[in-house]
């Protein structure tokens, strides 16, 4: 199997919170091979090579970001600040037979998305 068609299952797989089965369905492969495929690009991910180099945490020694520590109404609120996290409702546009996995309690279809960001991100 082809990288190209390994990262097409993988992106089918998270975009559509697809089961095996149904992605072999629509790439004409079995389940095992679409679990082995979404596992390569998972493993190829979380690889030192590639997670070091667009993956940062911050660390104790982490410089404070100059919005915080030169603003003195605020500094004292957000002095041990180092980024932001929040969930947000995503509108997605689900197949019909799926719909009903992604009917959020406002009556509209969509992803619940965890973002963090920190203060540099652009």
């Amino acid at each position: 199997m082809s990288i190209r068609e390994r990262i097409s299952i993988f992106l089918y797989v998270c975009r559509y919170y697809a089961s095996c089965r149904q992605a072999g369905d629509v790439f004409g492969r079995s389940p095992g091979s679409i679990s082995s495929a979404f596992r390569s690009i998972v493993a190829a991910l979380v690889e030192p090579s590639i997670y070091n180099q667009h993956i940062s945490l911050p660390t104790a020694v982490t410089p404070l970001h100059y919005t915080n520590s030169e603003n003195p109404r605020l500094f004292p609120f957000f002095k041990a600040v180092v980024g932001a996290i929040d969930g947000s409702h995503v509108r997605a546009y689900a197949p019909a037979e799926e719909r009903y996995r992604f009917w959020n309690r406002k009556g509209w279809t969509s992803f619940n998305v965890l973002a963090a960001c920190d203060f540099d991100m652009c």
